[in-house]
Order: C-alpha cells, then sequence, then structure tokens
C-alpha cells in the first residue's frame, strides 16, 4: 500500500506512473528538489535542522505542507539524527505549521543482538517523545520482519521477500519466484571452434555452431562472472553464456536448436516449464540473491 524508495528522482518516476498512495524517500535530497517535493506530496526524510528550513520555506512559497518522517540513527552510524537527541527534534517539528509530520525511521544492521538494542532504542524515543497515533515507526526490512518478528512498530519495509528471495541465505522459506529478466536475440551468427568472438581479450568459442546476441550487457547491469558459468533460456532450452559485453551477451546455442532474431531470452525466470531463479543466478555470481540483484540499473 505504501512504498519507499531511493531517490527522489525515483519517487518521480512512482507519480509518473500513477501511484498516488504514500511514497518514502528515505534517502538524501538537493535543495534545488525541495518544490517538487513539495509538489508530488512526496514523504521525505529529514534529519537536520537545514533540512526542514528548506522544505517548510517551499511549503510556505507554494501555500502547502510538506510531509516529512524522522530518520534516526540507532547504531549503524550512517546519516539519521542521533537516538539520544530524536525525541526533542521530533517534538519541535510536531509544531510547525508548514510540516505535515507523519513518523519516524531507523534502520537495522543485521546484527541479530544489535538488532534488538536498536529495536529498545527506537522504543525508547517514542516514549520519550510521547506516541501520537497517525504517527508511523518502522525499523524492519525483510530481514527484521523475518527475525524480528515481536518488532513494536507499525510498518515493515519489505523489499527482496516481495521479489521471491530472502534478505540473505536463508533457505527453505515459502517464497514465489516474482523477479524476472527478459532480452530479445538480436543476431544469431555462425562461429568455428577457435574464433575470436568480441574484443581482443574475449574467449574463443570452444566448438562449431552458431552463437545469439542478445541486447543486454555490462551497462544494464550484468556482470562478466557469468561467462562461462551462466545459462538463459531460448524456446525452453538452456544454453551457456559465453562472454558479456558492454550492451550486449553473447549465448552459445545447442546443437539443432532453431532461434531466431526478435526471439526472446529469459535471463532470470521460466519458460516453457523451466526456470532460471534468482539464487542460482547470485551462485554463478558468487554472491548472495540481494546484491546480485543490486547490480541491475534502471536501463
Amino acid at each position: 500500500r505504501d512504498f519507499a524508495v531511493g531517490s527522489v528522482e525515483e519517487a518521480c518516476d512512482l507519480r509518473n506512473a500513477g501511484i498516488r498512495g504514500s511514497i518514502l524517500n528515505m534517502r538524501l535530497f538537493r535543495p534545488g528538489q525541495a518544490r517538487e517535493i513539495v509538489r508530488r506530496g512526496i514523504l521525505q526524510a529529514v534529519f537536520e535542522p537545514a533540512q526542514v528550513a528548506v522544505l517548510s520555506r517551499a511549503a510556505r512559497s507554494m501555500g502547502k505542507r510538506a510531509r516529512i518522517q524522522v530518520k534516526i540513527d540507532t547504531g549503524m552510524g550512517r546519516f539519521g539524527i542521533r537516538w539520544e537527541h530524536a525525541a526533542s527534534f521530533i517534538q519541535s517539528l510536531r509544531g510547525n505549521p508548514r510540516l505535515e509530520f507523519l513518523g519516524t525511521f531507523s534502520t537495522l544492521t543485521e546484527d541479530t543482538d544489535f538488532d534488538r538494542e536498536q529495536i529498545r532504542r527506537l522504543r525508547y524515543v517514542r516514549e520519550k517523545a510521547g506516541p501520537v497515533p497517525r504517527e508511523t515507526w518502522h525499523i524492519a526490512s525483510s530481514n527484521g520482519l523475518l527475525h524480528h518478528p515481536d518488532d513494536p512498530f507499525e510498518a515493515a519495509r519489505v523489499g527482496s521477500l516481495l521479489y521471491g528471495f530472502p534478505p540473505s541465505r536463508e533457505k527453505g522459506l515459502p517464497l514465489s519466484q516474482v523477479a524476472r529478466l527478459e532480452a530479445y536475440v538480436t543476431a544469431v551468427r555462425p562461429v568455428r571452434k577457435g574464433n575470436r568472438v568480441g574484443y581482443y581479450s574475449a574467449p574463443v568459442a570452444t566448438r562449431t555452431g552458431r552463437m545469439a546476441m542478445l541486447g543486454i550487457g555490462r551497462i544494464h547491469g550484468l556482470d562478466t562472472r557469468l561467462a562461462g558459468k551462466g545459462q538463459v533460456l531460448i524456446r525452453g532450452r538452456l544454453h551457456p553464456v559465453h562472454s558479456v559485453g558492454g550492451e550486449y551477451t553473447l549465448v552459445e546455442l545447442a546443437t539443432r536448436t532453431t532461434v531466431r532474431t526478435g526471439e526472446k531470452a529469459v535471463l532470470i525466470g521460466s519458460q516453457a516449464k523451466r526456470s532460471i531463479t534468482t539464487a542460482q543466478w547470485a551462485a554463478w555470481l558468487g554472491l548472495g540473491p540481494y546484491y546480485a540483484m543490486m547490480l541491475f540499473g534502471t536501463r
């Protein structure tokens, strides 16, 4: 129902796509983005008086109220107001006529023992600041939801679980594959064993046959570690990845496979009753699924 993003640009993309619910930008913003934040009704994280002042001025000039949540540092040590000082900061914001104060959040370190201390600290801040019914407080992401079901707050920021994979290396969770990555075959080329295919350092063809060029590569988030390890699905058959270039990937086609330009290749997902899971994709890269998925950019 509610959304959380990592930049003002991402929040605006959701608004442009027709999302009208609450969208929290959990990260920083530039002063020049303040009017856009207010105009779009983006729920903006703040933790310094200067940020509040910029948003308040923008809201005043537009005859509106800026929607905010306070980011509290409960021990991660990155950004956010320190938990020891958070209660008084929150109380000062509740009375600002140009702000719509809608709650607070923090981020767990995902060290199970210290997570409990962070939860205790956020609970302490809420008790000291005084709870307000319409405010939402949250600290748990997917990992916290799994490991701290007794979290006393109103919301959890579920991300990787929605894609169908665990946030770390947990096994046996009843998750369904949702993430899907597809590309199209842009060319099919014959090759002879020993031929070099690509730049001077590219591997040579290991057999005579054909290769399919897919219109996806490193610039989109693929990693060269897939070469010689990864596979893709075309026409329901698995084909090994030969090499990954800047904007393309070469795939060795299986013998007697008819593949034409314009056909769809599945890199993550299912096709004709066969599947490549996020876990398998990550294993080819030597990463956990969470970090493997983080490689993909907006392209």
